[in-house]
């Protein structure tokens, strides 16, 4: 749970407003397309079932290392890896300076999430995808324990 928030706070600090949904959307779709790429290449022939989830999370041991050195929280302190012109141009893009940094958070818009168009739009997408990620989890089950002849399909 803390994986999307944090993503999306960091979204909200690193990116200028007009850029935002590109960055979301670059973002977001990097973790499905890296689910699909695992199932379909993870070395279960070559490992047992638990060397599988072993190797998996060594990558992600090793993605965890790479975040924690280069990450930088706010582009206001970010000195290592950004040029002083882009942290310029992120915080005039979002009417902030180095000197008048906000920390007041508005109150959140439940009125205008709720009947907002591309938020269910958004939500509609984001649960047809988790359920085909789902469904491709569970065709091995299908195929051996349940013994569905994958040639059928689901549909008759």
């Amino acid at each position: 749970a803390a994986y999307f928030t944090g993503f999306h706070v960091l979204i909200a600090r690193w990116s200028p407003p007009k850029e935002r949904s590109l960055m979301a959307a670059i973002i977001w779709s990097g973790r499905p397309f890296g689910e699909l790429i695992s199932i379909g290449s993870r070395p279960s022939y070559l490992l047992a079932s638990p060397g599988t989830v072993v190797f998996i999370g060594c990558i992600g041991a090793l993605w965890v290392l790479v975040w924690l050195l280069y990450m930088e929280e706010r582009p206001e302190v970010a000195g290592r890896f950004v040029s002083q012109n882009e942290r310029l141009y992120i915080l005039k893009s979002q009417n902030k300076s180095e000197d008048n940094i906000v920390s007041a958070q508005p109150p959140f818009p439940f009125k205008a999430v709720v009947s907002s168009k591309p938020f269910w739009a958004v939500l509609l997408c984001h649960v047809c995808i988790e359920s085909s990620l789902t469904i491709l989890q569970y065709i091995p089950y299908h195929k051996t324990a349940a013994q569905f002849p994958g040639t059928l399909g689901y549909f008759r």
